[in-house]
């Protein structure tokens, strides 16, 4: 373990030390300054807990990103609760009784594992538009949440105060469901796309958007048929893009097939239901096609995970020896890369090995058929690159 991690591992242990001899005088005393310091050395020691295991993935290159975001997410909680224990914000000017600050805290958590998430997708050129455009809703969506919650409770009339903060929690949400939607469906988008009929469900995705806000705003549902079927197309774009990218083997394939099945059964029949057909055998069917299509999903993820998990463990990343006969007196022995000699004949040898990997991020590509490299998109021709 590094030093400085041991310094952190320390730190976290004083303050657990701290945190107990502080709330044990609180206890005795019943002092509200000593629950107060105790209450902030635990966050301190919680907060070098995260730190912890978010610096280790400041160390791997391909979560560095996601790492360096979730350590400046865990320092803004820090902050917002060290102002929620000592009651800070009751020296901002106006009248704020703390829920302001949780309200923030809750809304910086979802928002910064969603950022973490869509950081990973930027070194991979299959995801980076999906990543920064994912990045850019989730910005939008956090905004308008951290505003509905500080609008001054007094800057308006009671009944406009609660309609106003219900419409931007209302333009968050639509903004962040239906930006999902536009994530999903625009993985693998770039140079080289082929899978046009994506933009199918981005567009749809960003009407059901742009009719969800306007109905939101105006206070009352005018385009319900025409949302319900907008959002069934980006829904099944949404789910077909991902999962189309999943290398299966030839007995799991019909899993796929199954659950792109479900899926636009269960889009169509909710669609339905929204236009109108009011049937309890309909409305029990959507639902049992929507479980089954959530079901099929996840085994699908399980699986490629599973199949990557196999190869990584499988698959030799550094080559030091080989197998081989001799060539003159066909003796069988081992012998490393580079120069060397038979251990028979003497024959000098020189032996040399390269691994199939991507040229432009290293990612192996044994017993791949395809003309890209699944993780980063890169055109494969002739021969892969050496790691």
């Amino acid at each position: 373990m590094s030093t400085w991690r041991q310094h952190i591992l320390r730190a976290m242990l004083a303050a657990l030390a701290l945190t107990a001899i502080t709330a044990v005088a609180a206890i005795a005393f019943s002092n509200d300054v000593m629950w107060r310091i105790t209450a902030t050395t635990f966050a301190g020691a919680l907060t070098t807990l995260l730190m912890l295991r978010l610096t280790s993935m400041v160390d791997e290159p391909r979560t560095r990103g996601a790492g360096l975001v979730g350590s400046i997410g865990v320092l803004a909680e820090l902050v917002l609760f060290l102002v929620l224990i000592w009651e800070v914000h009751r020296w901002l000017p106006g009248r704020w009784d703390g829920t302001e600050i949780l309200g923030t805290a809750g809304i910086l958590v979802i928002a910064i594992a969603a950022a973490m998430a869509l950081v990973k997708m930027l070194p991979s050129a299959q995801t980076r538009v999906a990543g920064v455009t994912g990045l850019v809703i989730t910005a939008a969506s956090f905004l308008l949440a951290v505003v509905a919650v500080w609008i001054p409770r007094g800057a308006t009339a009671r009944s406009a105060f609660y309609e106003t903060v219900l419409q931007l929690w209302g333009t968050a949400g639509s903004l962040a469901g239906l930006g999902l939607l536009v994530v999903a469906a625009l993985v693998g988008a770039g140079r080289g796309d082929r899978r046009h009929w994506r933009w199918a469900g981005v567009v749809s995705a960003v009407v059901a958007a742009w009719l969800a806000v306007g109905d939101i705003w105006a206070g009352a549902i005018r385009n319900d048929d025409l949302l319900a079927l907008f959002i069934a197309v980006a829904f099944w774009v949404a789910l077909a893009n991902p999962l189309l990218r999943i290398e299966l083997k030839g007995e799991h394939r019909w899993i796929r097939l199954v659950t792109l099945i479900a899926g636009a059964v269960s889009a169509w029949l909710w669609a339905m239901l929204v236009w109108g057909f009011e049937e309890e055998m309909m409305a029990r069917a959507a639902a049992a096609c929507s479980i089954l299509t959530a079901c099929g999903a996840m085994a699908l993820s399980i699986l490629a995970r599973l199949n990557r998990r196999h190869d990584a463990q499988d698959l030799p990343r550094e080559l030091r020896s080989v197998t081989l006969y001799c060539p003159r007196c066909a003796r069988k022995q081992i012998v490393p890369l580079g120069p060397s000699a038979c251990n028979a004949c003497g024959l000098r040898l020189e032996v040399k090995a390269e691994q199939p990997s991507c040229g432009q991020c290293g990612y192996l590509l044994y017993g791949s058929t395809a003309d890209r490299c699944p993780e980063c998109g890169t055109p494969i021709i002739g021969p892969a690159a050496a790691a």
